[in-house]
């Protein structure tokens, strides 16, 4: 069993979900397994079923099992952090996409993790995890901190692939604080080491991570191009819904250099590649940019009808930054028409959100 849980990681790390899925069944039905191969065996289903779109039956396994080993007497920390980490990681991609939940289960593997006695791999990867979700709040100090301990270990360890991802949290965390300098090192240091190690797909991210925050403010039409090669290469991988996203990004672009015909054509091809009513952020950032152009327009209702669809959207999924983002169009449309009272109770509704989350803008 010890050499097949091997190789099930090994086909986990290459993205191979299904192979290892095959030889996870198989691991299931023989008696014969240790409790710490058992334990092994549900947390490599959990993240097959995650990367198979079926996380939701990795959110029922986990929560079985968990309650399992709290029930133990002097339950391993080690695998509570596990397991409350892999939970943390469901309700980031369940199709309930739950933020809030999320955080809640990466806090509290970390809380766990301060017991261990040194900083090991778990706990480099629990303190990462546990600063990217603050990479989505309005802590980019907090996140800071967390993926400092985490590069510390990886740098020790030569981890080239998670020194990239850190570079790559860090470069949008200081985009976050305004600081576009330590952001561009950031993000050329991740795509330096990425190109290193021959990942494509998560060069061609930071990419357009360097293309929208960088070489946007001061090149447009470059980033437009540099936007455009990276949806080839997420075409190439068959990741259509990225494809979809850097064409919203493109499209905000343009609506920025009131490129409208250009704009509502990136928007077009946008669309297509998304599912309709799926809960996702990038289709609720698509909605997003669908109201700035027809706000830009002119064509107030249905920018308030978008600029809604959009609110909701994330604020369901605990976004509740980017749902108040969405409002300051419905906000500007409303003033638009002349519609001052309905512009103010839009403007309390942001109040609202803002008070009550610390949410921010995020790369997906």
């Amino acid at each position: 069993a010890e050499i097949v849980l091997e190789i099930i990681k090994i086909q986990i790390e290459r993205e191979e979900y299904k192979a290892a899925f095959k030889l996870i069944q198989d691991l299931e039905e023989r008696t014969d397994l240790e409790t710490d191969e058992t334990i092994d065996l549900v947390l490599s289903k959990a993240e097959c079923l995650i990367w198979m779109d079926r996380a939701d039956e990795a959110e029922g396994i986990l929560t079985e099992s968990l309650r399992t080993v709290e029930g133990r007497d002097n339950a391993d920390d080690r695998v509570l952090a596990q397991f409350n980490l892999k939970l943390g990681k469901v309700f980031c991609y369940c199709s309930e996409r739950n933020i809030p939940k999320a955080f809640a289960y990466y806090f509290r593997a970390y809380q766990i993790s301060l017991k261990f006695p040194v900083v090991d791999e778990l706990s480099a990867h629990t303190a990462f995890n546990l600063g990217k979700i603050y990479n989505w709040m309005r802590y980019s100090i907090d996140a800071v901190q967390y993926f400092e301990i985490a590069h510390e270990f990886f740098e020790k360890s030569s981890d080239t692939k998670k020194m990239a991802l850190v570079f790559f949290e860090l470069g949008i965390t200081y985009k976050e604080q305004n600081n576009l300098e330590l952001a561009k090192s950031y993000l050329e240091k991740s795509l330096h080491l990425y190109q290193s190690v021959k990942l494509s797909k998560m060069a061609q991210r930071v990419r357009q991570e360097i293309a929208v925050s960088v070489i946007a403010e001061q090149q447009p039409a470059l980033a437009v191009r540099e936007l455009l090669d990276c949806a080839k290469e997420f075409e190439k991988s068959g990741d259509m819904v990225r494809v979809g996203y850097t064409y919203a990004r493109i499209a905000a672009i343009l609506v920025d250099e009131k490129q409208y015909t250009e704009a509502k054509r990136y928007l077009t091809l946008a669309g297509i590649m998304f599912e309709e009513g799926k809960r996702d952020p990038r289709l609720a950032y698509l909605y997003q940019v669908q109201a700035q152009y027809e706000l830009a327009s002119k064509d107030y209702d249905e920018s308030i009808r978008l600029s809604i669809k959009s609110s909701e959207q994330f604020d369901m999924m605990g976004l509740h930054r980017e749902s108040a983002e969405s409002l300051r169009v419905t906000v500007t449309a409303y003033r638009a028409k002349g519609e001052v009272e309905q512009a103010f109770q839009i403007s309390d509704r942001i109040y609202e959100l803002l008070s009550g989350s610390h949410v921010s803008s995020y790369q997906f």
